[in-house]
């Protein structure tokens, strides 16, 4: 009775804090209260309902570049992500095999849950909570397979997902049981990820046609423009665990190359400015790395190991495919085995994102110009006197800290204007320094310019 009065409690009060016990002890009573039902498992027929990447990995209307095409090796892999981002969302955990992902064991339904009227932060605490003992409790079936006992449903609908994804039991018992138990393992489950893309859609507007512009002077696939919506769903807010800043989710030390990080300002967090730091990094990465899988992937986890794997492989022209089947190395794990496949699932996705998301609202900043103050003044005092013709300045703006805005800064700072701006007082940055100079040198451009009044 004292545990049922507690979950009571704890839904009357979403705010309440969740010790780790409650779960353990309590989960079916959640189930039951929260959800109204046990989460059921589905049958794998329907699973794809609605699946439409095989006709948009054909490129039917010629919309992606052809450095881009979907190689074979990956077609599986890109596959799964890409009904990741266009069918399920947040609401829904797909359980899976990271390695042979074209193995789907169920699909978990929290959208009760949702719409439970809990707060976000609980019903997330309680998604992960549910989705852990489901993994834990197929676990266990996979144990009973390895045994070949107590083969009820859960078992059946295991071995149904191996059979449609073509994959042989092998015979014996003792391979039978390492096989069962390799594949518990590899049990892995992913969450839906539609509305941060469609949420991500809504956050590009403002920036995508100034982002277009830069791609153009860099001479750089448009495609590219996937990497912030995979690094955060194209999120400005966003700060991961480790620290990494912004759309474009640059650390600290790797962004202090490119762009200005200081007290007063952080150009991670301006997608523009974040923007331009990114394309300097990916040609680089190009010209280093030769191939865009490689320089895509180096992105994330930096293109030291798959230099040193070309060295090792004796292999100048090695792509990723190469590297992943004759290279093994700690640092390239799931995250980076991954990475470009959920880049190519996003370039697909994107390119004919009307089909699969709703049309953002809002209207796009159209001609977005770079400058450079040549006087000292605050953030404050310009936002105050802009505003007034242009309302979203702030918008496009983001990388001055919001509590340094009254800081008075010297000369250098980068501003982002939708409209002309005085010369006597701003240097208009040439278009030919975004991708002759990285963003933390264009100071240097005014240092010798007078302030005018």
């Amino acid at each position: 009775m004292g545990k049922l009065i507690l979950v009571f409690l704890f839904i009357t009060n979403s705010f309440a804090l969740i010790p780790e016990n409650f779960f353990q002890d309590d989960l079916t009573i959640i189930e039951s209260i929260v959800l109204k039902k046990k989460v059921e498992y589905f049958d794998l027929g329907p699973l794809y309902k609605g699946d439409q990447f095989h006709y948009y990995a054909r490129d039917p209307e010629n919309r992606i570049s052809n450095e881009f095409p979907i190689p074979k090796y990956f077609y599986n892999k890109v596959h799964f992500w890409f009904n990741i981002y266009t069918l399920y969302d947040s609401n829904y955990a797909v359980l899976h095999d990271k390695v042979n992902m074209s193995i789907i064991y169920d699909v978990l339904d929290y959208t009760s849950l949702a719409n439970s009227g809990l707060n976000r932060h609980t019903k997330f605490a309680l998604q992960s909570k549910l989705t852990l003992n489901k993994v834990k409790e197929l676990k266990k079936v996979f144990k009973n397979l390895g045994a070949n006992k107590n083969l009820g449903l859960q078992e059946q609908n295991i071995l149904k997902a191996l059979k449609s994804s073509r994959v042989q039991i092998p015979k014996g018992k003792n391979k039978r049981k390492q096989f069962f138990k390799k594949l518990a393992n590899n049990l892995r489950a992913q969450t839906g990820q539609k509305d941060n893309i469609q949420r991500g859609l809504s956050n590009i507007q403002p920036f995508e046609k100034s982002m277009d512009k830069y791609f153009n002077k860099f001479k750089l696939p448009k495609e590219l423009k996937a990497i912030p919506f995979l690094e955060s769903s194209f999120n400005t807010k966003a700060r991961s665990k480790v620290d990494a800043v912004g759309t474009w989710q640059f650390m600290k030390y790797i962004g202090s190359h490119y762009m200005p990080i200081n007290r007063y300002v952080d150009g991670r967090m301006n997608p523009l400015l974040s923007t331009i730091s990114a394309l300097h990094l990916l040609k680089q990465n190009k010209q280093i790395l030769k191939s865009w899988d490689l320089a895509v992937t180096a992105y994330n986890s930096g293109p030291k190991h798959y230099i040193r794997a070309k060295r090792k492989l004796k292999k100048k022209n090695a792509d990723l495919e190469y590297i992943l089947k004759n290279y093994k190395h700690p640092h390239i794990g799931f995250a980076s085995k991954n990475f470009y496949t959920e880049f190519l699932a996003l370039v697909y996705s994107l390119a004919y994102r009307e089909n699969f998301f709703d049309k953002p609202s809002g209207d796009p900043h159209d001609r977005v110009k770079i400058f450079v103050t040549k006087c000292t003044q605050s953030p404050d005092w310009y936002f105050r006197n802009v505003k007034k013709i242009d309302p979203e300045t702030r918008l496009i703006n983001l990388h001055f800290k919001r509590r340094k805005l009254k800081s008075r800064l010297r000369k250098g700072q980068i501003i982002f204007a939708d409209v002309d701006l005085n010369p006597k007082k701003y240097y208009e940055l040439p278009d030919k320094y975004i991708t002759k100079k990285y963003p933390k040198n264009w100071s240097k451009l005014v240092s010798r310019m007078k302030c005018g009044k």
